[in-house]
């Protein structure tokens, strides 16, 4: 772990930028001196000198519940699905993505980044890649319903089959 011994306003350490410092603290606890820290996901909050190492180390309150609270639901799923294509020899599609050059962009490995492109995830969708020859990534993948992904896929084979056989141009 890095070493915080003499704390810098305007560093950031891990998860945690320090904004701000104050020495007075609570009157009611002995380490007064505090620091204002913004948790990457934008929020504020006061951290004791005496817990900032163990602080910077983790998320804000706030980036810890949309993990915890998001794990069981259908969009984590997704998400763990999609990464797996990229990160586990073991799932069905792996060795596919692998061969066709389909990838999970940088920005979405992250659970909380792909939540804030991809949320709200309107019930009962599909996560859909727009070019099914491109990766995962915000600008090539929106939610569709089963009939709207089926009828994608079938648009999209149809016009492979027609580039494979030169039907465009009869």
């Amino acid at each position: 772990m890095e070493d915080i011994n003499e704390i810098q306003i305007g560093k950031t350490y891990k998860h945690r930028t320090v904004l701000d410092e104050d020495n007075e603290g609570s009157k009611k606890r002995r380490d007064r001196k505090r620091y204002l820290t913004r948790c990457k996901c934008g929020r504020e909050s006061w951290v004791a000198a005496s817990a900032f190492r163990r602080m910077l180390c983790q998320q804000c309150q706030h980036c810890k519940s949309i993990k915890h609270d998001a794990s069981q639901t259908r969009m984590y799923g997704n998400w763990q699905k999609m990464v797996g294509t990229q990160t586990n020899p073991n799932a069905p599609s792996y060795e596919d993505y692998k061969k066709r050059n389909i990838f999970v962009c940088e920005r979405w490995m992250s659970w909380e980044n792909f939540y804030e492109d991809m949320y709200p995830r309107p019930e009962g969708a599909y996560l859909a890649r727009l070019n099914l020859d491109g990766g995962f990534c915000p600008e090539n993948c929106k939610w569709m319903t089963k009939s709207e992904f089926n009828s994608h896929l079938m648009y999209y084979r149809n016009a492979k089959l027609r580039e494979k056989f030169d039907l465009n141009n009869q």
